[in-house]
């Protein structure tokens, strides 16, 4: 059965149960429009009405029916509190909690646009654009891998920006340390089924379980090759259809790479070889030569040749905006505790927990409102010091000190007549001063 939100604060196109927004978050939001809908939620745009501030709230369904569901809101709640304050990651302002306790509102900052959809609108990216913005992922995936944690679904649909070309890294529900505190825990136990399969790399394709930070550097090279093609450059529709697809395109891999596969699987996929070759270089006809080296570094099949995010902002195609002092790093990796996570969900699911009462703690800079100047007013303006006319004279300067002198001089001798006057009036009108209060009580009259 279809509800309607009756509030005055909620959106037109919320028709449903599931885009239906609850009193608790219109109360304090004024939802403006439908962003984006995807199987695990709906993102809105909306305005908190407090701080005037436009956020993007990210409602998830259902969000503790089931494990993985939860694992993957609870990945999500994590890294970005452990990511929160790199400039090129999204910013998870507050949580919310849904009186039924099903479903979570995520409030995040707001970007208007992510690169798939610019993409998919047929504008074409120039090569300065698709360089700051490589920059800025390079930047975002640096700090994220320096904590030991690998995004695993890097693709354009989670690169958000915004009309000043500021790029954001989003989406974190399949991010997963690499490390754990946790005995036989970390790198054995990593899944395969991870990233859209158009930017997922060759060895997760094979079934490789042991994987590292080199998968996102895959992704981040089909990226680049689809903001110069301006369309997706291994389009698969199967998992062995994409590895047909990568195998036309990169160089064969050697005896080295198939044996280092544990697979007998994936050595038997690995011994079909294409019947035309197209390679790399051709597909990126139209890119320069430096961001052409780039995307192909990226995409090496063997992992372990694969450039690396260290190198990789260091590449002559981004050495224009790299700076290594305004590159930070995480100091030591973070964890991510079995236990920590299943406390955090029960506590979440029998309503425990005060991440929803968080406020929103941002408040935008204060800017000064512009006076209405009518024709009965005059506009007056305040020079700054550093403009003001000095003259070089030195008699001009001693006549203008001097006079100064003067006029508080006289100033001053007006202020004591003003305050000679209140001796006429009887003492105890007036309240008594500090001073009065220390000279009764030590009898200094």
């Amino acid at each position: 059965m279809e509800k309607r939100n009756n509030s005055k604060d909620s959106a037109k196109n919320i028709v449903n149960d599931k885009e239906f927004v609850e009193e608790n978050i219109s109360r304090f939001y004024h939802l403006h429009k439908k962003v984006g809908k995807g199987a695990y939620g709906i993102v809105y745009k909306a305005t908190h009405k407090s701080t005037n501030r436009t956020v993007a709230i990210k409602k998830i369904f259902n969000a503790f029916t089931n494990e993985t569901d939860a694992k993957r809101t609870f990945r999500e709640i994590y890294f970005l509190k452990e990511l929160k304050s790199h400039p090129n990651i999204i910013t998870l302002f507050t949580i919310h909690r849904s009186t039924s306790h099903k479903d979570i509102y995520l409030i995040f900052e707001y970007m208007d646009i992510d690169l798939h959809q610019y993409i998919k609108q047929g504008r074409k990216l120039e090569t300065e654009h698709i360089r700051y913005i490589t920059y800025q992922i390079l930047k975002g995936l640096k700090y994220i891998h320096s904590g030991s944690i690998i995004h695993r679904d890097l693709k354009p649909a989670n690169i958000l920006l915004n009309a000043r070309c500021e790029a954001k890294i989003a989406d974190f529900g399949l991010a997963r340390c690499l490390k754990s505190k946790e005995i036989n825990l970390g790198e054995k136990n990593l899944t395969g089924y991870v990233a859209t399969r158009w930017y997922r790399a060759p060895e997760i394709l094979l079934g490789c379980k042991k994987y590292s930070r080199a998968i996102d550097m895959w992704s981040v090279g089909c990226i680049l090759a689809e903001m110069i093609r301006g369309v997706p450059l291994f389009p698969g529709n199967s998992t062995v259809n994409q590895l047909e697809l990568i195998l036309t395109s990169v160089p064969e891999p050697t005896f080295k790479e198939k044996f280092d596969i544990s697979s007998s699987l994936s050595q038997r996929i690995l011994e079909w070889s294409p019947d035309e070759k197209l390679h790399l270089k051709k597909l990126l006809s139209n890119a320069p030569s430096d961001l052409k080296d780039l995307t192909i570094k990226f995409l090496i099949f063997d992992p372990n040749r694969r450039l690396d995010v260290v190198n990789g902002i260091r590449h002559p195609f981004v050495k224009k905006y790299h700076n290594p002092l305004n590159e930070p790093e995480i100091e030591k990796p973070i964890y991510q505790d079995i236990l920590d996570q299943r406390i955090f969900m029960r506590r979440m699911v029998n309503g425990q927990t005060n991440l929803e009462t968080r406020t929103l703690n941002v408040r935008k800079q204060y800017q000064q409102p512009v006076p209405v100047i009518g024709s009965h007013m005059k506009k007056t303006t305040r020079i700054p010091i550093h403009q003001r006319f000095v003259p070089t004279n030195p008699l001009k300067q001693s006549f203008i000190r001097s006079y100064s002198n003067n006029n508080c001089i006289k100033r001053n001798s007006e202020d004591r007549k003003y305050y000679s006057e209140f001796e006429k009036i009887p003492f105890h009108c007036f309240k008594s001063t500090a001073r009065s209060k220390f000279r009764t009580n030590y009898n200094l009259c």
